[in-house]
């Protein structure tokens, strides 16, 4: 697999990763349609569980478990530096570099979301040049790690969307940075 199905993988991973409302939950078609396109076989099926289990939960019960697993469990924050940071000085200057990168690359933030809320860093790497998107993930790649394992050992369905992003971030040769790889 090259860049461009990796991307579609981190879109279709953006989108799967946010609040499930009514408008997320109309799109799941849609997201069939894009897994059915997917030639990596293991990436496909660990995103059909996902959209299995999603359709199985009533809304209610699907943004209920959003809400306790990614809202109220600090161990799976989508919030990357969070995990990574805490609440260090290191954790702003990762924000501020996160989102000059996006600046660089011409991705205009809305205001709403920090830079290094997944979901927005997966939409950014869908549609950055494959050096921008390393640039951007691979420091993170260890936290992703974090959460998806705290997501097994949850049973929650989400660990297999980011199992979906670990291995598309494989193909795509996105490996984790290591400590002290980088002036503090």
């Amino acid at each position: 697999m090259e860049a461009e199905p990796a991307q579609t993988i981190f879109q279709l991973a953006s989108h799967l990763l946010q609040y499930p409302d009514g408008k997320w939950r109309e799109a799941l078609k849609d997201c069939r349609s894009l897994i059915a396109e997917i030639d990596e076989e293991p990436i496909a099926r660990v995103l059909s569980l996902f959209l299995n289990a999603a359709e199985q939960a009533g809304p209610e019960e699907l943004m209920e478990r959003y809400v306790q697993t990614f809202d109220f469990n600090r161990k799976t924050n989508l919030y990357l530096t969070c995990g990574q940071y805490g609440d260090q000085r290191q954790r702003g200057n990762a924000l501020l570099q996160l989102k000059q990168l996006y600046t660089r690359v011409g991705l205009m933030m809305s205001g709403h979301e920090l830079p290094d809320y997944l979901p927005l860093m997966l939409e950014f790497a869908a549609v950055a040049p494959l050096d921008a998107a390393r640039s951007a993930l691979s420091p993170y790649r260890t936290q992703v790690e974090s959460i998806r394992d705290e997501l097994v050992k949850m049973d929650n369905p989400y660990a297999w969307v980011l199992d979906a992003v670990l291995m598309a971030m494989d193909v795509a040769g996105m490996q984790p940075v290591q400590e002290g790889g980088h002036g503090s």
